[in-house]
This record gives structure tokens, C-alpha cells and sequence, in this order.
């Protein structure tokens, strides 16, 4: 192979794994409006929001398109939440000082947009975390046990599970966000990631 070749392929090969980071990067980044706020693109509570999601190569179907259909059914927050997480286990922890237990029940429905569709879908509570309307992430609820039924799950094309999360909120934010990011750990998809409202307008 001449050098030119060899040159203009090394600049391609550069070109596309650019291309894949930046991908990576932005599906991390929720959707900020013109001010940096996010609650304009917070998803009503009740309404399912859509996003699509793509395996990478070393998935079976690789570039074939899932969407992802999310909806917050119901929020509980305050006592009633931190009812249901003690119901959980005795053991759990109260609400650290300054703080309260947001518990968000969340649908979460799987399906491909094309066929043959063999991937599946591991979906993990990690996946989704409470923040700010300007993205400030708030800290994880450190439970002994989660409420049943929880939401981790394997899901084939046409599945669906619906469970709970439990979130923690600062008592003065009356107005939180629930982020969910597509990507998890190593493994590669890409999709925007989503945002939705956990208080009712």
C-alpha cells in the first residue's frame, strides 16, 4: 500500500473514532434551554417520552435502532416516600439532614424498530439520578434494600417493567429533575439522554 493511502487512512480511522467520542460525550449532556435551564425540557409526570437507542458493533444486530419508551407514573415524596422505603427494610436510613426521599415508579418499554431484533437490554437504577433544573447532580440514596418491585431488569424487544426508584432531593428544591442516561458503564449505546419532572405543575 502506498504512503498516501496508508496516511489517508490513518486520518479516517482518527475521523471516525472522534466522530464515536463526541457521540459518547453529548449522550451524557442533558438538554439545556437558552438560559441553562432544564425544566423546560423535563418531561409532565404521566407522559412517556420516546428516545432512541443503538448497540454498537459488538452487539449481535449492531446498528439496528431500539426505542425506549419512559414514563414517570407516580412520585412520592416526604413522608410518603420515606414510608415506602422503610417498608422496604427497617433497616434503611432516614433522610440525611436537609434532605428527603423522592420515590419516582417508572415504565420503562423496550422495542426495536426493525427486525431481526436479538439484542437485549440490561437496564440498572444507576441509569438514573436526581438533579437541579440548572444540573446540579444530588446524592444517591444509600439503601439497604430498594422497594419492590425495583427496576433492573433484561429486557428482549416487546418487554417492559415497571418498578420504583428511590431518589434524594433537597427539601428546598420543590421543583427536581430525573435524569436517565442510555449509556452504562462499558457498555456502548448512543441516545440523548432524557430528563423528566418529578413534582407537578
Amino acid at each position: 500500500m502506498k504512503r498516501t493511502q496508508i496516511v489517508w487512512l490513518a486520518l479516517a480511522s482518527a475521523a471516525l473514532f472522534s466522530a464515536c467520542v463526541a457521540t459518547a460525550a453529548t449522550a451524557q449532556n442533558p438538554p439545556y434551554d437558552a438560559d441553562g435551564n432544564l425544566a423546560t425540557h423535563g418531561q409532565p409526570l404521566g407522559k412517556s417520552l420516546s428516545t432512541i437507542v443503538e448497540f454498537g458493533e459488538q452487539y449481535v444486530t449492531g446498528d439496528v435502532p431500539y426505542e425506549v419508551r419512559i414514563t414517570v407514573v407516580r412520585v412520592l415524596r416526604g413522608t410518603p416516600a420515606e414510608t415506602l422505603v422503610k417498608s422496604a427494610s427497617a433497616s434503611n436510613p432516614h433522610a440525611r439532614a436537609g434532605f428527603e426521599y423522592i420515590a419516582a415508579r417508572v415504565r420503562f418499554e423496550f422495542s426495536a424498530r426493525v427486525s431481526p431484533a436479538n439484542d437485549s437490554y440490561m437496564l440498572d437504577p444507576s441509569q438514573f439520578s436526581a438533579i437541579s433544573t440548572d444540573g446540579t447532580a444530588y446524592p444517591e440514596a444509600s439503601l439497604v434494600a430498594q422497594p419492590k418491585p425495583g427496576l433492573r431488569a433484561t429486557l428482549r424487544s416487546g418487554k417492559s417493567v415497571e418498578g420504583w426508584l428511590v431518589l434524594l432531593v433537597p427539601r428546598r428544591d420543590r421543583t427536581p429533575l430525573m435524569l436517565f442516561v442510555p449509556n452504562l458503564g462499558t457498555t456502548s449505546h448512543s441516545g440523548d439522554s432524557s430528563v423528566f419532572r418529578l413534582y407537578t405543575d
